[in-house]
């Protein structure tokens, strides 16, 4: 992970999430812009990861994957692994693994290590996108959603 994207990070999970520490939505709106940043500096990680993958000639891709329609936000992108020639993602201990037989011995490590930040990064992204909608959601309708057990969702209201 970039030095730059690490200590944006750092200083995120440092911030007093205390509720009470907001004075107003100014303060949400700079929580939601530093949450938007650091997403979409995982975005970022995400395209160089996929562009390093790419640079070896293997029977497998680690593809990018961005739906700009999921949130008014921040888009949503995913990092999974296809096939070439295939247009459907793939499972990497299901069918990519296997394909191991046809991959330098040296590479195996790399593409385990590779497989494993795609899962931290989709993890890292999943975590910003969906914090930044909600407080969207908060400056925008006064509450958040959630979804009960059932899946349904429910607004929460403001906190007095």
């Amino acid at each position: 992970m970039s030095e730059t994207l690490m200590t944006e990070l750092e200083s995120s999970f440092a911030l007093d999430l205390n509720v009470k520490a907001f004075k107003g939505k100014g303060d949400f709106r700079s929580l939601m812009r530093d949450q938007i940043k650091i997403a979409n500096g995982v975005h970022i990680e995400m395209a160089a990861l996929e562009e390093e993958v790419s640079k070896f000639d293997l029977p497998m891709l680690l593809i990018l994957t961005v739906d700009d329609k999921t949130s008014p936000y921040v888009k949503r992108a995913r990092l999974r692994w296809r096939l070439r020639g295939q247009g459907s993602h793939a499972s990497f201990n299901d069918i990519v693994r296997p394909l191991f037989a046809y991959v330098p011995a040296t590479l195996h490590g790399y593409l385990d290590r590779c497989n494993e930040r795609a899962q931290e990064l989709n993890a890292l992204e999943a975590v910003f996108r969906y914090a930044a909608c909600q407080v969207g959601s908060f400056l925008e309708h006064g509450s958040v959603k959630i979804s009960n057990r059932a899946g349904a969702e429910a607004n929460v209201p403001q906190a007095a």
